[in-house]
């Protein structure tokens, strides 16, 4: 078959199988709420609202060779191998009210680096404000040790919580200075500091070399200062998730009717919840007939999803699957 016959036959059929695009599956249960409530503070943001995150592993990086500049008819050519000089990390609070940002290079991004990082930015605000941040659901946000500076900066008393579960409600209690929000699992594009990070990787980072990470951090600081003295400007949020709730189911549907090989238990779990929670909460969101496919495709894929859950050996996770299997039918029913 020629090249001209299989191009004719994708462009009638309308597919580009060359292309991809990356998009982050909803995998929390509990996203629809917790995306809502960040959308509620995006759009009545209190007066000290922050969103933070860590850019780990930035590279500095050094061709072997010089670039050769561009000529007449000829792009800039850069050498293809590079000498790793080491990594640094940048921890950042974006203030979106004025787009400035704080930020600290640092060698890594443990508890006691957070704690140190996070306390220097506390300080440069009034003492009497109570300051609310957004970030992620990272191992080092909800560490007993993170808590404890949480506490002492607020001037409230605090004893080691277990587990991590139960640290997150503490963070999020509004009776105190700082109230931690997290974003759900999985759902980073709710934090409006990855938007400046692209900011930082496209005007600061790309097509650059540096010698050295001591170079990659001078970089780093000075790229901040320019932004906040010329171009810092408020970050204005928008999205409302229409349309989001309808998308999700849409893509479970067509997990199951592809049968992906690529599913396992875990997964399969999350997205039973997850259809369990829009069924129950937010039904009027999706249409009718996306629900009647679902059904319709559970009866039909039943045995494509017992054998995901007969591949599993651990005996938790078989029950947690049966458990959301026994909701799921319950919910999708009552629609």
């Amino acid at each position: 078959m020629s090249h001209s016959t299989i191009q004719r036959i994708l462009k009638n059929h309308a597919l580009r199988p060359h292309l991809h695009k990356y998009f982050l599956t909803i995998t929390d249960p509990d996203f629809f709420p917790k995306m809502q409530h960040c959308i509620d503070l995006y759009l009545k943001p209190p007066e000290y609202l922050f969103n933070f995150d860590e850019c780990t592993g930035i590279q500095a990086k050094c061709p072997l060779a010089p670039d050769l500049p561009v000529s007449a008819d000829r792009p800039r050519l850069e050498e293809f191998e590079y000498r790793r000089n080491g990594t640094r990390d940048l921890m950042a609070f974006l203030n979106p009210k004025t787009g400035e940002v704080f930020g600290k290079c640092t060698q890594n991004h443990n508890t006691q680096t957070l704690v140190r990082v996070f306390k220097e930015h506390v300080r440069t605000l009034p003492s009497h404000a109570q300051i609310h941040y957004i970030m992620d659901n990272l191992n080092t946000h909800l560490h007993n040790d993170f808590c404890a500076a949480v506490a002492e900066l607020s001037g409230v008393t605090y004893a080691p919580i277990e587990p991590g579960a139960e640290r997150r409600k503490w963070l999020q209690k509004d009776d105190k200075r700082i109230v931690v929000h997290f974003v759900p699992f999985h759902g980073s594009w709710l934090n409006m500091i990855e938007i400046w990070f692209g900011i930082l990787q496209k005007k600061c980072l790309k097509h650059q070399s540096f010698a050295s990470v001591q170079i990659l951090k001078e970089v780093m600081e000075e790229f901040i200062e320019t932004w906040n003295q010329y171009f810092a400007h408020p970050f204005t949020w928008k999205y409302t998730g229409e349309g989001l709730h309808e998308k999700a189911v849409n893509r479970f549907n067509k997990l199951l009717l592809i049968e992906s090989k690529q599913a396992d238990i875990t997964s399969l779990t999350k997205q039973l919840l997850l259809m369990c929670n829009i069924a129950k909460n937010y039904h009027k969101k999706v249409h009718k007939n996306v629900w009647d496919q679902l059904r319709n495709l559970f009866l039909e894929k039943k045995g494509y999803i017992n054998s995901i859950v007969g591949a599993a050996t651990k005996e938790r996770q078989i029950s947690k699957a049966q458990n959301a299997l026994d909701q799921f039918r319950a919910a999708i029913i009552s629609v």
